[in-house]
């Protein structure tokens, strides 16, 4: 009898231990795994549009990965980008970019066309602009998604 209950305490003692390192790392005991912070960043602050180098890079926004927390479901990013007075990004233009994508570039002709474009931006004015991007999981509805800012002034083509 004694002996069946060293080994039950045993066996608990080693599924707490288990249960506290599982905590320790940030899992949710549920086999979701860690989140890691979703981080966004840009190549520059300022970006000059200069017709005269229309094929240039503009500028770069990287991104990390996003968590499926486990569950082996993709993960699919959606690009929004407003200028800096959109508090909630309500006049948005919003992009989903599909699965597998950390990165956007644009040269200083397609930039400067995007935002005249999309966000009608003035010629010779210039504006900060802000960008986010999501990390979106099918049934999840945890927020992975992070902004960064700039500032640009558009030319007429």
């Amino acid at each position: 009898m004694k002996r069946n209950l060293f080994a039950f305490i045993a066996v608990a003692a080693c599924m707490l231990a288990g249960c506290e390192k599982a905590q320790e790392n940030g899992e949710d005991g549920t086999g979701g795994g860690n989140a890691s912070a979703f981080e966004l960043e840009t190549s520059t602050e300022a970006v000059v549009l200069d017709s005269s180098k229309e094929g240039a890079t503009a500028v770069t926004f990287t991104w990390t990965s996003g968590s499926n927390f486990g569950t082996g479901s993709a993960i699919e990013y959606v690009w929004e980008i407003t200028t800096a007075s959109d508090a909630d990004y309500e006049d948005a233009y919003r992009e989903e970019l599909g699965r597998n994508i950390t990165s956007r570039s644009f040269s200083i002709g397609e930039l400067n066309n995007y935002l005249r474009t999309n966000l009608l931006a003035m010629d010779g004015v210039e504006e900060t602009y802000k960008v986010r991007v999501s990390a979106i999981v099918a049934g999840s509805d945890v927020d992975q998604s992070d902004e960064v800012t700039f500032k640009a002034t558009t030319y007429e083509p």
